[in-house]
C-alpha cells in the first residue's frame, strides 16, 4: 500500500471517530425530552454535515468560504429534513423562513418555564440540527485543517455541559460514558493519522497507524465501560454538586427535603398533637400534598419522580381530568404553621393558587410545592380546587379500555411474589366484578374487613406484604400500599396519595384577625370532629401530626383519578357517593380501639421520616420533583444568550489552537545561542515559509532530498546550500562553524523574501498562527 493511500484510509476512520463524538452530543439531547423521536432526523444532520466538510476540505477549499458555504449548505440541509413540504423545487421560500421562526418562537416563548425533560416541538428540533451543523463545521476545520484535535472538540465539551445542566443529573452516567468513550476513540484515531506520515520500518509502515487505531478504539470501549459501571460507585458520585449553577444569584441554595416514602415495612412513627395547618373551607376533604407513582420491590417503598412548573398566581393550572366529568368547585384558605417539607397541602384536584410565595404545580400528580426554598414557611395561600361529583351511577362498562389515557409508569408492577395477583383474581371473582371501578369497590370492601393496628412491624419479615396479608391487620401505609398493588396485578392503573385526613373542626380563635371564612358544613347544632358546624360561626378545620394518611388513587377511563379508601375507620368526605364509605377519621372502626393513622413518609411533626433517599426540589434537582426557572428572562433574550455561548465556545477553541501554535512554533525553532543551534533555526523557519507555498517535507526525504524538489516546484535559488548545512549539522561530528550559521541565516532571510512576495497577507497570518490548509 502506497503511503497516500494508507494515509487515507486512516483519515477515513479519523472522520468517522469525529462523527462519532458529534453523534454523542446529539444522543445527549435525549435527556432534555420526553420523546427521542427526534434522533433519526438529527442523525441524518449531523452525517450530512461532517460529509460537507470533508468533501469540500479534500477537494482543497479554502477554509476562509468552504466553512460559511458549508453553514449556507446546513440552512438548506435543515430544510429538507425538517420543512420538506415548504419548499419550491428543493429551496426555501418565506413560508419556510416564516414556519420555522414560528416553530422556534414556539418553542423558546415558555422557556423560563420548561424543565427538562420537556415536549419535543419542531423550535427545539432546528435548534439542535443549527447547533450540532455548527459543532461540525467547526469541529472539521479544526481537527484536519488546523490539526488541534483537542480544540476541535472544546464547543462539543460545552454543548455536553450544558446540556448537563438543563438536564440536572437525568442519564448522565451514561451520557457521560458515551461522550469519554468518543473522545478518546476521536483523539487516538488524530494520533494515527499524524504517525502515518512519519516514517516507519518497512514492515510496520501500514500496521502502525492501524494498531494506534485498534488500541484507541479498545481505550475508548474500556473508558465507557467503565464510566458505566464504576462511575456510580465513585464516592460522593450521587452528592451534591461544590457549586450549583442553577443556583448562582438565585438567593437560597438547594432545597432537600425528606422523600415522601410509603413503605410496606415502614413502622408507624410517634403521633403527634401538634397543629400543621389551618384550613378555612366550605366542606371537609383529605388534603393532599402529593401522589407516589414508582414502587420499588428492593426496599417496599413508593416513591415519586416529578418535574415541577411555575404556577401563576389566579391562573388557571394544567388539568388530567377527562372533559365532560361533572364537579364542584370550592375555594380554600391554608394557614401553614409547622407542616416541614415543601408540598403545599390542598384539596383534590387544584386549579388555580394565589399565593405571596413562589408556588409551583405537577400537573401528572395534581401536586404543588413551594420553589425556592428548604421548608415551607409559616404562610398563607388560597386554592381553588375542582372537586369530583360522581357517585356509582357515574361509571360505565370499562372493561375494553383499561390502558387508555395513561402513562405505563401507573401499571408497573415489579416482582411481588404469586400472592398478591392470585388474591386479587380471588377477590373480584367472588364478588363477580367485571368493571374496573366494580373490581377497584371488590379491593377496598376486602380490606375493609382487615383490623387496624399501629403498632405493627413487618420491617423484619422476609416477604411483608404477605406478612401483612396473613395477619390482617396494619395502619394505611401497609392499606393503600397493598391496595396500590393489587389493582395493577389486574390492570387498573393505580398509585399512592398522601397527605392528611380533614383534621378536627374548630372555632376560629379570638386572636386571630377574623380572615377565615365561614363554613357552612353539613347540619349540625354545633361544630364537631364529623366536619359539622354551625351556619353563622367562624370555624377552621386544624390539622395534626397526627392526621398524616395515605390512601389509594385508581384511575377510572372517562373519570379521571379517584381516590378509594381501604383503612378501616377512615373515611374520604369526596369519595363516600362512589364507595359508599362514610366520611370518618374517628377511633374504632373494624378493629381495634386505636388513634388516628399517621405515615412515616410525610415528614409532618411527631413522624419518622424514612432514610431510603431524599426528593430535592428547586435549583438542585437530579432524580426527583423539578421546578422551573425563577428568573424573568424573555425568550427573547434566551437565545441570543444560547449564540453567544455557542460563538464564545469557539473563540476560545480558536484561541486555544492559536497559543499552541505558537509554542509549538517557537520549540520546532529552539534556540539561537550556538550556531548548530542557529543552523537548524533557519531551516525550520524555511521549511515553516514553504509550507505557505504547499511544499513541505515528507517524513521519509532526507533534507537535500526535500531542497532539489523544493527549488523545482517552488523556483526558488539557495536552499540546497542551506540543506547541505543543515545535513552536516546533524551528521558530522565537527562543531558548526559560525560562519556557516550566517550563511544558513542569510539564505533563509532571501528565501522568506521570495515567499513573502509570493504569497498574501491573510495566508501568512494563518501560517503564523498555525491554522493554514493543509490540504
Amino acid at each position: 500500500m502506497t503511503d497516500r493511500k494508507r494515509i487515507d484510509r486512516v483519515l477515513v476512520v479519523g472522520e468517522i471517530a469525529l462523527t462519532l463524538v458529534t453523534m454523542a452530543v446529539a444522543v445527549g439531547f435525549l435527556r432534555l425530552f420526553t420523546s427521542g423521536a427526534f434522533l433519526g432526523d438529527l442523525t441524518v444532520v449531523v452525517i450530512a454535515a461532517h460529509l460537507s466538510a470533508a468533501v469540500m476540505r479534500r477537494r482543497g477549499w479554502a477554509v476562509w468560504w468552504s466553512v460559511p458555504l458549508q453553514l449556507g449548505l446546513g440552512v438548506l440541509v435543515a430544510s429538507w429534513v425538517y420543512l420538506g413540504d415548504t419548499l419550491w423545487f428543493g429551496l426555501p421560500t418565506a413560508t419556510t423562513w416564516a414556519e420555522a421562526s414560528d416553530a422556534l418562537a414556539i418553542a423558546f416563548e415558555p422557556f423560563k418555564k420548561l424543565i427538562a425533560p420537556v415536549p419535543l416541538t419542531l423550535g427545539f428540533e432546528l435548534t439542535m440540527a443549527i447547533v450540532v451543523w455548527v459543532l461540525a463545521a467547526f469541529g472539521d476545520a479544526a481537527a484536519f485543517r488546523g490539526r488541534a484535535p483537542f480544540q476541535a472538540i472544546v464547543p462539543h465539551a460545552g454543548v455536553v455541559f450544558a446540556t448537563s445542566i438543563f438536564a440536572r443529573g437525568t442519564g448522565s452516567i451514561g451520557a457521560a460514558s458515551l461522550f469519554a468513550a468518543a473522545v478518546v476513540f476521536h483523539i487516538s484515531c488524530q494520533r494515527a493519522l499524524t504517525a502515518s506520515e512519519r516514517r516507519w520500518v518497512q514492515d510496520e509502515r501500514e500496521r502502525g497507524p492501524i494498531w494506534s487505531m485498534w488500541i484507541g478504539a479498545a481505550v475508548a470501549a474500556t473508558v465507557g465501560l467503565l464510566a458505566t459501571v464504576a462511575g456510580p460507585q465513585i464516592p460522593g458520585a450521587e452528592s451534591s454538586a461544590l457549586v450549583d449553577l442553577r443556583a448562582i444569584g438565585r438567593g437560597p441554595g438547594p432545597v432537600e427535603v425528606g422523600n415522601p416514602l410509603v413503605g410496606v415495612s415502614n413502622l408507624l412513627g410517634p403521633q403527634s398533637d401538634q397543629v400543621v395547618f389551618t384550613v378555612s373551607s366550605p366542606a371537609p376533604h383529605y388534603w393532599r400534598l402529593t401522589s407516589l407513582e414508582e414502587f420499588d420491590g428492593a426496599d417496599d417503598q413508593w416513591k415519586t419522580n416529578r418535574s415541577y412548573q411555575e404556577a401563576d398566581s389566579n391562573e388557571l393550572l394544567e388539568q388530567t381530568r377527562p372533559p365532560g366529568v361533572s364537579f364542584e368547585e370550592e375555594t380554600a384558605e391554608f394557614r401553614l404553621a409547622d407542616l416541614g417539607g415543601v408540598w403545599l397541602p390542598t384539596a383534590f384536584e387544584p386549579v388555580a393558587v394565589d399565593a405571596d410565595i413562589e408556588v409551583r404545580h405537577d400537573p401528572d400528580s395534581s401536586s404543588l410545592i413551594a420553589g425556592g426554598r428548604r421548608s415551607l414557611p409559616d404562610a398563607d395561600y388560597r386554592v381553588t380546587a375542582q372537586i369530583p361529583d360522581v357517585d356509582a351511577e357515574s361509571f360505565f362498562d370499562d372493561a375494553g379500555t383499561r390502558t387508555a389515557q395513561i402513562d405505563s409508569v401507573y401499571l408497573d408492577l415489579p416482582d411481588v411474589g404469586p400472592s398478591v395477583p392470585n388474591l386479587s383474581e380471588q377477590i373480584v371473582a367472588s364478588a363477580d366484578a367485571r368493571t374496573m371501578y366494580e373490581q377497584a369497590q371488590a379491593l377496598q370492601g376486602y380490606f375493609r374487613g382487615f383490623t387496624y393496628r399501629d403498632d405493627v412491624d413487618y420491617s423484619d419479615e422476609p416477604e411483608p406484604i404477605e406478612a401483612f396479608l396473613s395477619a390482617r391487620e396494619g395502619f394505611c401505609q401497609q392499606f393503600a400500599s397493598v391496595f396500590a398493588l393489587m389493582a395493577r396485578s389486574l390492570g387498573i392503573p393505580s398509585r399512592v396519595a398522601v397527605g392528611f385526613t380533614y383534621g378536627d373542626l374548630e372555632p376560629v380563635p379570638a386572636d386571630e384577625d377574623g380572615s377565615a371564612t365561614t363554613i357552612e358544613g353539613p347540619d349540625s347544632d354545633g361544630p364537631g370532629s364529623d366536619g359539622s358546624a354551625s351556619d353563622e360561626a367562624e370555624m377552621q378545620y386544624v390539622v395534626r401530626g397526627r392526621n398524616a394518611h395515605a390512601w389509594p388513587e385508581v384511575f377510572i377511563p372517562g373519570t379521571g383519578w379517584l381516590a378509594f379508601e381501604p383503612t378501616p375507620s377512615r373515611g374520604n368526605p369526596d369519595a363516600a357517593p362512589y364507595t359508599g364509605v362514610a366520611m370518618d377519621q374517628q377511633e374504632g372502626g373494624a378493629g381495634e380501639t386505636t388513634a388516628t393513622t399517621t405515615t412515616t413518609a410525610l415528614g409532618a411533626p411527631g413522624t419518622t421520616l424514612p432514610t431510603s433517599g431524599e426528593l430535592r426540589t428547586d435549583e438542585d434537582l437530579p432524580r426527583g420533583a423539578s421546578a422551573a426557572d425563577s428568573d424573568t428572562t424573555s425568550a427573547a433574550d434566551r437565545v441570543p444568550a444560547v449564540a453567544g455561548i455557542l460563538i464564545a465556545l469557539a473563540v476560545a477553541g480558536v484561541i486555544a489552537r492559536c497559543t499552541v501554535a505558537l509554542v509549538r512554533r517557537r520549540r520546532r525553532r529552539g534556540r539561537r545561542d550556538t550556531p548548530a543551534h542557529r543552523v537548524r533555526a533557519a531551516w525550520v523557519e524555511t521549511c515553516d515559509w514553504l509550507e505557505m507555498l504547499s511544499v513541505r517535507p515528507s517524513v521519509a526525504e532526507t533534507p537535500t532530498e526535500f531542497a532539489v524538489r523544493a527549488e523545482k516546484r517552488c523556483r526558488v535559488t539557495g536552499l540546497a546550500e542551506l540543506a547541505q548545512l543543515e545535513t552536516m549539522r546533524i551528521y558530522s561530528s565537527a562543531e558548526v562553524d559560525p560562519a556557516d550559521a550566517d550563511t544558513a541565516e542569510q539564505v533563509a532571510a532571501s528565501l522568506r523574501t521570495v515567499v513573502a512576495d509570493r504569497v498574501d497577507r491573510r495566508r501568512r497570518v494563518l501560517n503564523a498562527i498555525g491554522w493554514a490548509s493543509r490540504n
